[in-house]
């Protein structure tokens, strides 16, 4: 697997894979773009066997698996179309790209964009970076950064901090064990949140175990993590969320009910 530059040309983005097998290879979507080639499918099969191939890349959402063409294969795909832009993709990529490729294994947009061009990139770029700080999952994140990496190199810009947007999920364990942590703490002052009945069972209603941190100052917070986390729990095990006869609120309550590990139960 690959991690292909990323070109521009005209404000369209085109993947070139100098991988280790070597040679150049073009994604084949991508120019099918730029040429607006309304059947890629077609255009494919009309290519010889040694101007095509299938390779995997690694993208933004995880690896893909594309068809790419060699210099060859552009060439042929490039004489099949009469757009106007044709002419200009096959120049850009003959006198700017190649040449770059071949002298410095590297191309850089930099000082070849148009302000319009810039101006597209620095969004994507920033894009990028946002979906960096919202993304919690690990190989995501290594995903994005390498992306964003390559793109500010491609762009002449510096690489932001990847580690400063936003942060790797904490593991699931350090969640649930933080969780039943200010559960204790609940316990050791006498207060009680449990509305099950049935003393094999905890019952718990999320809106009130936030009032009960606040008014005691225990500082957590049930986010979407820690709840996803609580979904996975084994011990105790969770059981789902279910109508409650709530011995705290002597009414119906909607609860996340888990099951008492065993030595609670035989206290």
């Amino acid at each position: 697997m690959s991690m292909p530059s990323i070109f521009e040309f005209e404000t369209l983005p085109v993947r070139i894979d100098t991988g280790e097998e070597g040679g150049t290879w073009f994604v084949a979507a991508d120019v099918c773009r730029v040429l607006e080639i309304a059947n890629p499918s077609d255009a494919y099969s009309r290519l010889d066997d040694d101007e095509k191939g299938v390779r995997i890349i690694d993208t933004s959402g995880g690896p893909q698996q594309v068809v790419v063409i060699n210099e060859a294969g552009l060439y042929s795909l490039v004489l099949t179309s009469r757009k106007a832009q044709a002419k200009r993709f096959k120049r850009w990529v003959t006198h700017d790209v190649l040449p770059s490729l071949r002298k410095t294994g590297s191309y850089s947009l930099g000082e070849k964009l148009t302000v319009n061009q810039q101006i597209s990139m620095s969004k994507h770029r920033l894009g990028l970076m946002k979906e960096l700080m919202r993304s919690r999952n690990k190989v995501m994140r290594e995903a994005l950064g390498a992306e964003i990496t390559r793109l500010s190199g491609s762009m002449g810009l510096p690489v932001p901090d990847l580690d400063g947007l936003g942060s790797v999920e904490p593991p699931q364990a350090d969640l649930v064990a933080d969780f039943w942590a200010a559960l204790l703490q609940l316990d050791s002052k006498g207060i009680a949140y449990n509305h099950s009945k049935d003393s094999q069972l905890i019952g718990l209603n999320m809106p009130h175990l936030v009032e009960l941190f606040a008014a005691n100052g225990i500082q957590i917070v049930i986010s979407t993590d820690v709840t996803n986390a609580l979904k996975r729990c084994t011990d105790p095990q969770f059981l789902g969320l279910k109508a409650v006869d709530s011995t705290i609120r002597k009414t119906t309550t909607k609860c996340w009910v888990f099951r008492k590990p065993a030595q609670i139960q035989a206290q």
